[in-house]
């Protein structure tokens, strides 16, 4: 066999497996619009016992508008508990709203660990709730947040994600970042959950059963090794819950606003953090596929083909690189990888029309080169988020009634 022959099957295995990523999302779209959409009673429903933990990290006055959104909650009963991990108790905590739902948490060492700030919590629970829900500072919480998350727990849900959305779209960067939200919201979070799989975790906005959560964050693999940190816990919990046989739902109507990002070098910072957190974790996910297949086990197999799908910006890279090669190697291949290529790009747009993105995302579109290449940047510092937290600074203090009126705005346009 020729070198050219060798050369040329390498290069169409490698297509067919770039390939095979660029449509899945495409594939997964149409599948799911045979699908009907689960329907969740939205009636009166006996009320779970919710406690709400909140991870503030160095500056926990940042949360004040979150803690006003979920005491603003058409709900009742629950318990906020904010752990100011490495804050100085001072009087700044009087700014915060005065509530007998609201318990704030100054550990008395640093913990620098979003799962040892959940455990710190969880251990000062007032009362033993049956759900513990996640928020990050930076989140809002639509005022039906909990009772739409109730509705899904006393359906037989043990674990919901609910929405996240942007509640800043007023720069380029961030309205590219609620663009990347909007899609993966939908291709990864409700077109899996129609398809009878579950919805990834976001790191906030979620409900998991507080028994079960104490179980999996008390496993080995979420210890910290000497001189590194945690990278993506979000990440290693959703494979415990999907491995140990739970569905994790989405509640695509229980609204948690989120933060995006404003500048370039947030862009950086934040997108290192996600890449590395795709390569640590990538062997598992792609373990969770097999163990699906051996176990006959659909959310299994699903859930970890997915969650091995790569990042856009590895997609879009290894596509360019194709093409390229294609051009010289067979122009089969060449038409055939820009058509698949075409595909994709033609269903993220088709995705942000069909979930009604409002307008300032359509304006952004033409800088998606400016944000890719950040992340391109972002590859070359992926060591760095072992051993950084790589926090991205919070800049946006909206409350939740000024973010629910531009979203009403945004429905007017």
């Amino acid at each position: 066999m020729s070198i050219f022959c060798i050369v040329f099957y390498i290069v169409l295995v490698s297509d067919l497996f770039l390939g095979f990523f660029l449509l899945f999302p495409f594939i997964s779209v149409v599948l799911a619009s045979f699908f009907r959409v689960k329907k969740i009673a939205d009636i009166e429903q006996p009320e779970k016992d919710f406690g709400i933990v909140i991870t503030a990290y160095k500056d926990y006055l940042c949360t004040i508008p979150l803690v006003d959104s979920l005491l603003k909650q058409h709900y009742n009963n629950y318990h906020i508990y904010l752990v100011a991990d490495s804050c100085e108790k001072d009087f700044g905590s009087a700014q915060l709203p005065y509530s007998d739902k609201l318990t704030i948490l100054f550990p008395e060492k640093p913990l620098n660990s979003k799962v040892k700030s959940e455990l710190h919590a969880i251990d000062a629970f007032v009362r033993t709730h049956e759900y513990t829900i996640i928020f990050d500072p930076d989140n809002l919480a639509h005022p039906d947040f909990l009772r739409i998350i109730n509705n899904f727990h006393n359906a037989g849900y043990e674990m919901v994600q609910g929405k996240r959305t942007a509640k800043n779209k007023d720069s380029l960067f961030s309205a590219i970042d609620a663009a990347g939200e909007i899609f993966y919201n939908y291709t990864q979070r409700y077109v899996p959950f129609v398809l009878g799989s579950s919805a990834p975790l976001a790191g906030s906005g979620m409900s998991i059963k507080t028994d079960v959560l104490v179980d999996l964050l008390g496993k080995s693999i979420f210890e910290e090794k000497p001189g590194q940190v945690i990278v993506a816990e979000d990440k290693m919990l959703q494979l415990e819950i999907v491995r140990g046989g739970f569905t994790i739902a989405y509640a695509d109507g229980a609204i948690c606003f989120d933060e995006k990002i404003n500048t370039a070098s947030q862009t950086q910072r934040q997108r290192t953090r996600w890449l590395n957190s795709y390569f640590l974790h990538l062997k598992q996910a792609s373990g969770l596929f097999f163990q699906g297949i051996r176990n006959i086990n659909f959310n299994q197999a699903y859930f970890g083909l997915m969650i091995s799908q790569p990042p856009i910006i590895i997609l879009f890279l290894a596509t360019v690189f194709s093409l390229i090669l294609n051009l010289v190697i067979s122009q089969t291949l060449f038409k055939a990888m820009f058509l698949t290529a075409f595909i994709f790009a033609a269903n993220f747009f088709f995705v942000l029309r069909i979930s009604n993105a409002p307008k300032e995302i359509w304006r952004s579109i033409f800088s998606i080169p400016l944000f890719m290449w950040q992340q391109v940047k972002a590859l070359f510092r992926l060591k760095e988020s072992n051993k950084d937290f790589m926090v991205t600074e919070k800049t946006k203090q909206m409350t939740i009634d000024e973010v629910l009126r531009d979203s009403r705005d945004d429905k007017k346009d």
